[in-house]
C-alpha cells in the first residue's frame, strides 16, 4: 500500500506532497490523476523527473498514453525513450508512439517506427471481436475471412429472430 499524497490547486496545478513508501505504483495513481484530470502533461513530467525513486515501464507507459490523448509529441518521444529501454519488446509502447506520430501528421516517423518493430521483431496482436449467437460464441479477427457472409446473416437473422420470439413469450 503507498502513501504517495497530491493535492490540486485552484488552478489547476498538481503538487506532490509526500511519496511515502516510494513505490511507483502509488505514483501512478498521481500521475493518472495528473493527465486524467488536470491535462498539464509538462507539470507531471517535472513530478515524473523529480521522483525520489527510478519511474518504471508502467509510469512512463501512462505517461506516453497522456501525451497522446494530450497531443504532445515531444514529451511523448521523451517517455518512449524511456519505456523502450526498458520493456523494448511491448508492442503497446510502439503503437502509441505511432498513434502519436500519425496524428501529428509525421508519417515518415510512422514508418521508421513500423521498420524498427520489424527488425526487433516486435509483433502486434491483431484486433479481435466476439458475437455470441444461438450456437455459440463466435471470435473475428481483424482482416479475418473465415466467416462466409451469408453464414453470418442467417445466423444473425436467427439469433434476433430467437430474442423476439423470447420477448414475446415473456409478455
Amino acid at each position: 500500500m503507498s502513501s504517495v499524497r497530491f493535492m490540486a490547486d485552484v488552478d489547476g496545478s498538481v503538487n506532490c506532497i509526500d511519496f511515502g513508501d516510494e513505490s511507483n505504483d502509488g505514483f501512478l495513481k498521481l500521475l493518472q490523476f495528473g493527465h486524467g484530470r488536470v491535462r498539464q502533461v509538462e507539470e507531471v513530467f517535472e513530478l515524473i523527473s523529480n521522483m525520489p525513486i527510478k519511474p518504471n515501464q508502467v509510469v512512463w507507459r501512462s505517461f506516453l498514453a497522456a501525451c497522446r490523448l494530450h497531443g504532445n509529441a515531444d514529451l511523448a518521444e521523451v517517455a518512449a525513450q524511456r519505456v523502450l529501454k526498458l520493456e523494448p519488446e511491448h508492442c503497446g509502447n510502439y503503437m502509441l508512439m505511432s498513434n502519436i506520430y500519425g496524428a501529428a501528421g509525421r508519417y515518415e516517423e510512422v514508418a521508421e517506427l513500423r521498420h524498427t518493430m520489424r527488425q526487433q521483431d516486435v509483433k502486434k496482436s491483431p484486433g479481435c471481436s466476439w458475437i455470441e449467437l444461438t450456437d455459440g460464441m463466435h471470435v473475428f479477427l481483424n482482416g479475418d475471412r473465415s466467416h462466409p457472409e451469408d453464414y453470418l446473416d442467417k445466423k444473425i437473422t436467427q439469433h434476433h429472430i430467437n430474442n423476439q420470439m423470447l420477448n414475446e413469450w415473456k409478455r
